[in-house]
């Protein structure tokens, strides 16, 4: 380790704070607790305020700053670095009685406030996962589903206005989004492709094949043998690669038996993608209805040169794994 911070008066909360490495350091933002406590005395109940604050390279504070839209909720969901020594952040703000926007702030490089725009509605477009600065604003994805069980993407003009709302599909796949760089003029995305269920459930149709595996076999449970196959066969890795006017994808690349990780850039300009392998799966039963799917992984990267070309595989040796709730919960 060579440094760690501690902030007491914020933290990352599920769905809610994150960091992004910048060249001179850290950004880090996050959201005071519903409840805190201080030596057991309740200090704060009720109210959450979101933050936002830069640590530079050695690990030392050198700015925080609250960002204050509502005097009772500030949820703080991601933020973008726009390139020019300026950075976004993405908030959901109450504004009044049942009543919460989605915010786009604007922070210079010292953390002083330069711009706040409401940007719409949280039931038009909320739970922002990941914000990204493109030419021409600001692309988001969403970590809930829509109704179709597909990641959605929206975009937001440097202004602060909603311009588009939509997700993607492919044959009869649905495609939830990982992670989004925009790199060199064209934005990615690294996504989990999964069989259209026809549900905001992404993995219902894998409960149903589940199912279908017990009651053919008349057996009260499936062989990890037998459920790595089936996941292998249920999920794939894509890359996508978006047009940067209209926002459709123009190019992809696919991996069965996978699913999309981490995207990240080199200094030669090549685009580098981490594809996580299926390795082995198993059910685990726990408190929740339905089952737990629980994979693990193997992380192979993928090298592409600035003109999209596969320049070569690399087997990492780094495990890896993920869970997903396979019941068809809405």
């Amino acid at each position: 380790m060579v440094w760690s911070i501690r902030f007491t008066d914020f933290c990352g909360l599920v769905g809610s704070g994150g960091y992004l490495p910048l060249a001179d350091g850290v950004l880090i933002w996050g959201t005071t607790p519903h409840q805190q406590y201080v030596d057991d005395i309740l200090v704060r109940n009720g109210v959450r305020q979101a933050y936002l604050a830069k640590v530079g390279a050695d690990g030392t504070l050198l700015w925080q700053l609250q960002l204050a839209n509502s005097p009772s909720l500030e949820i703080a969901y991601a933020a973008a670095d726009n390139g020019d020594g300026t950075y976004a952040v993405f908030t959901a703000a109450e504004t009044g009685p049942d009543e919460v926007w989605l915010h786009l702030i604007q922070v210079d490089a010292s953390g002083q406030f330069l711009s706040c725009r409401r940007v719409c509605d949280a039931s038009v477009f909320t739970n922002v996962a990941q914000a990204v600065k493109t030419a021409d604003g600001y692309l988001l994805t969403s970590f809930i589903p829509d109704e179709a069980g597909r990641t959605p993407l929206a975009r937001v003009t440097e202004g602060g206005e909603l311009t588009v709302v939509r997700s993607f599909r492919s044959q009869g796949k649905n495609y939830l989004v990982d992670h989004v760089l925009s790199c060199g003029g064209r934005t990615y995305l690294s996504v989990w492709a999964v069989p259209s269920g026809g549900t905001s459930a992404p993995y219902a149709l894998l409960q149903e094949r589940i199912n279908t595996y017990l009651t053919d076999h008349n057996a009260a449970e499936i062989p990890n043998t037998a459920l790595t196959a089936m996941a292998r066969e249920y999920f794939s890795a894509a890359l996508l690669v978006l047009d940067g006017a209209a926002g459709t994808p123009v190019e992809c690349y696919a991996i069965r038996g996978s699913v999309g990780g981490d995207l990240s850039a080199d200094d030669a300009g090549n685009l580098i993608w981490d594809v996580e392998r299926i390795d082995s799966a198993r059910l685990q039963t726990g408190d929740t209805p339905g089952d737990s799917l629980l994979c693990m992984t193997r992380v192979f990267r993928y090298i592409f040169g600035p003109e999209g070309m596969l320049l070569y595989r690399q087997d990492t040796g780094l495990q890896g794994g993920f869970g997903v709730l396979t019941s068809a919960q809405e």
